[in-house]
């Protein structure tokens, strides 16, 4: 938690108000004449204007050739915190459009005094065409002295090749805590941010709540030939599969792909090469959503496994989303097994405190505990019972949900279809499917010889 510093120039004191969530740390409409306290490379080529605007009448405006134009300082040392602008390309009927090469970049200056970019809006697209830039700033633009800016690649000339920007606002969104390290056994639901990815373009590639499958957020991709790569993963050992849910954009909550604009999903196998899983057509049904378990083969399990999903085309910003969910490396390994018995009658004491003797009735209790974030299926436990044991006695074999209570075990009695029954050794326990991160135990009896 920090505290933010306001100035009130009327009064000239200073005064510090604790930023929470929704707090608005810097909003600019540009309702006036002049650019100041913003700074640019070049006047002419930058100013305000009522050409057109998002609210009221105003906005700021760049044309004519390469120009920049820089915020003031910002203080944005807080836990987090969201840039939204609008963005509108010229147009005939109230400046004059762009062409090729005369593109806008947004770009923030980061706590290592690099410039970085947002997103790139190219001059060769619909004129008078609108944006809404939506970005959560990462961990290098959360400090005391962030500048935002826009900035024109390029231009013919003077009254030509317009942009136009709006309502830049930044707001308080609260500390959201990093995934953890994408690893076997875990999965990535994109509720934090992307620190498990590296991303060919941030504004194209980010987290939303477009749609997810759980549960609210998800990786979009958009726009154009871009990629999300995963960190190194260590696959050598105890790695079965790769799941993933995958949605195809639609207009009801993002923008559906055309022809050509595919998903593809890929991995980096030992020799260092990329090899496709599966592609998915942007011409397919809009909104069209994809679950799929792909097993690891040979070339997957290694020290440097990564996973990508890659776009092939797109039109653009705002436009061809595809939607990624619950990326899990699935172990081989999904249970411990522990294995302990009681006494339950002999033929001196029956049941009042009965001993380990010839003739005694032994409940064994074999608890099934699934360790991963993954339901485990068809989990069969097979146990062999030795000579000292008359096995033509095992009896009661049956499976219950939960811990083990050798004791207190009822009387319920269900094996299950691939277990074995009364008399069959070795005893086979049929658990079937044990839920992720819980337990179930199974119990057989069998009579000391």
């Amino acid at each position: 938690m920090r505290w933010l510093g306001y100035v009130f120039a009327t009064l000239f004191f200073v005064t510090r108000l604790f930023a929470l969530p929704g707090d608005i740390l810097f909003n600019d409409d540009f309702e006036r004449t002049s650019l100041a306290p913003w700074t640019t490379t070049n006047n002419t080529r930058s100013g305000i204007s009522t050409q057109t605007s998002n609210s009221p009448t105003r906005s700021l405006y760049t044309r004519h050739n390469a120009v920049t134009v820089t915020s003031p300082a910002v203080n944005l040392a807080v836990s987090g915190a969201k840039l939204e602008m609008w963005i509108r390309r010229g147009s005939d009927s109230f400046s004059e459009d762009p062409d090729q090469g005369e593109d806008l970049i947004v770009e923030y200056l980061n706590n290592a005094n690099t410039w970085v970019e947002i997103a790139t809006y190219l001059g060769n697209g619909t004129p008078g065409q609108i944006d809404n830039l939506s970005y959560q700033l990462p961990n290098d633009a959360l400090y005391n002295n962030f500048h935002v800016r826009v900035r024109q690649t390029g231009g013919s000339g003077n009254d030509w090749d317009y942009w136009h920007v709006d309502d830049i606002k930044i707001t308080e969104t609260g500390y959201v805590p990093p995934p953890p390290p994408l690893k076997i056994g875990q999965c990535d639901e994109f509720e934090g941010d992307l620190s498990n990815w590296t991303v060919s373009n941030t504004y194209r590639i980010n987290i939303t709540t477009a749609t997810a499958n759980s549960p609210t957020h998800s990786l979009s991709i958009h726009g154009g030939n871009v990629d999300a790569t995963s960190i190194a993963i260590d696959t050598s050992l105890n790695f079965k599969e790769v799941t993933v849910w995958i949605r195809r954009g639609s207009d009801t909550f993002s923008e559906d792909p055309d022809p050509g604009e595919d998903l593809v999903v890929e991995y980096l196998n030992s020799s260092n090469n990329w090899v496709s899983l599966e592609t998915f057509l942007g011409s397919g049904t809009k909104g069209q959503i994809y679950t799929r378990t792909y097993t690891a083969p040979p070339d997957a399990k290694h020290s440097n496994f990564k996973i990508r999903f890659r776009m092939t085309n797109g039109s653009g910003n705002n436009w061809d989303y595809w939607h990624v969910d619950d990326v899990c490396l699935v172990p081989e390994t999904y249970m411990t097994v522990t294995k302990s018995s009681c006494v339950i009658d002999d033929p001196v004491n029956g049941a009042n405190h009965p001993k380990r003797i010839p003739g005694a009735t032994i409940r064994y209790a074999l608890e099934a505990t699934n360790i991963t974030d993954f339901d485990t299926d068809n989990a069969i436990v097979t146990d062999n019972v030795d000579s000292n044991f008359d096995t033509t006695t095992i009896h009661n074999l049956q499976i219950q949900n939960g811990a083990c209570d050798c004791t207190g075990v009822s009387a319920a009695s269900n094996n299950g279809l691939n277990g074995t029954g009364n008399g069959v050794n070795p005893a086979k326990l049929d658990f079937g499917t044990v839920n992720a991160n819980t337990k179930e135990c199974g119990y057989f009896e069998v009579q000391i010889r």
